[in-house]
């Protein structure tokens, strides 16, 4: 509240003893307007409240991006008041959630001047891909929710996230166990630490029909030697540098060569540049998975849904560098509006 004095007339003299009186008592001039907290200048942490980050990702707030560049003012506060924080995971990371003086994944409001710490943690995303095999039938789902295979057989969480997966077979089938992997023999539910990409397999065999001797259902492998062994696996080979985006999504032809077939997981992704604090900053961004199986001189267009930031990024500039890697390789693919 903003009080204004007018001085007129004969009291004015009276009035203005009383302005001096006032100014000299301890606290009335503090009153008049509230004082404000400078923190140090820049190059030193700008928050209004103590905030640490943990993990590849920044906090940014009414006046910016934490940790302003040398030389640059930091802004003033007033006690008391709000300030929002929004936690902004890097390309390819993921927000964890705030401790402290804020806690879950959504905004975090703190109050200038409380002294309650906060910290955002943050970290990489990994995937976990789920395939299933046999001559049955079933469902594998996670806990927590993100895996139901089915329908869904591919999910991304923060890297080192714990993972519980079921089996469970359709009506006459059977679980009969993981197959390689992370995931041992039949033991249920299996407890998985999602790293980089983490692939399991989940085998479902059909009952055998009643009374009938126990079959096995399964081909064997292929094999190439005399001595009958298992055939070494094929090479997948990119047929095209050029991955047109039509409805969302890429097309890359593949092919495999070799007797043992391919089964390869793939990710796509491009290269971007950006500019932050004046220094221009490279990175890569995922734009999407794919699960490829070839038989031995198969050639296949494989289409790869591209993720929503990344078509935006093509719809203004029509071509983007990309990288297709998998297991122990890599191509160079030009990403372009079809």
């Amino acid at each position: 509240m903003r009080i204004a004095w007018r001085l007129a007339g004969p009291r004015s003299a009276g009035l203005a003893a009383l302005c001096a009186l006032l100014a000299a008592v301890p606290g009335a001039a503090r009153a008049a307007a509230p004082s404000t907290i400078v923190p140090p200048p820049g190059g030193s942490n700008c928050a209004p409240v103590p905030i640490s980050v943990s993990g590849p990702g920044t906090v940014e707030y009414d006046h910016g991006v934490i940790g302003l560049p040398p030389g640059q003012a930091c802004p003033a506060y007033i006690p008391g008041a709000t300030v929002t924080l929004v936690a902004i995971a890097d390309a390819g990371a993921t927000f964890v959630g705030w401790s402290g003086a804020c806690q879950g994944t959504g905004l975090c409001d703190v109050t200038v001047g409380s002294g309650t710490p906060v910290t955002a943690t943050f970290a990489w995303l990994a995937t976990l891909s789920v395939s299933r095999t046999g001559s049955g039938g079933g469902l594998v789902r996670s806990s927590p929710a993100g895996i139901e295979c089915g329908a869904t057989c591919s999910a991304a969480v923060a890297e080192g996230t714990t993972l519980s997966l079921t089996a469970q077979a359709d009506a006459r089938s059977r679980f009969a166990g993981w197959v390689g992997g992370p995931c041992d023999g039949s033991l249920l539910p299996c407890q998985i630490a999602v790293t980089g990409l983490t692939t399991v397999t989940a085998r479902f065999d059909q009952d055998p029909p009643t009374g009938a001797p126990p079959v096995t259902t399964s081909a064997p492998p292929p094999t190439c030697a005399t001595d009958r062994s298992p055939c070494p696996p094929g090479t997948l080979r990119l047929a095209a540098a050029t991955a047109p985006v039509a409805h969302g999504h890429a097309t890359i032809v593949l092919s495999c060569d070799g007797p043992g077939g391919c089964d390869e997981h793939l990710v796509l992704t491009v290269a971007l540049e950006r500019r932050a604090h004046g220094a221009l900053v490279r990175e890569r961004v995922l734009a999407g998975r794919a699960h490829v199986v070839l038989a031995d001189g198969e050639r296949q267009a494989v289409h790869i849904r591209i993720a929503r930031g990344v078509r935006a990024l093509l719809a203004q500039r029509s071509r983007l560098r990309g990288t297709l890697a998998g297991p122990g390789r890599a191509w160079a693919v030009r990403i372009a509006s079809a």
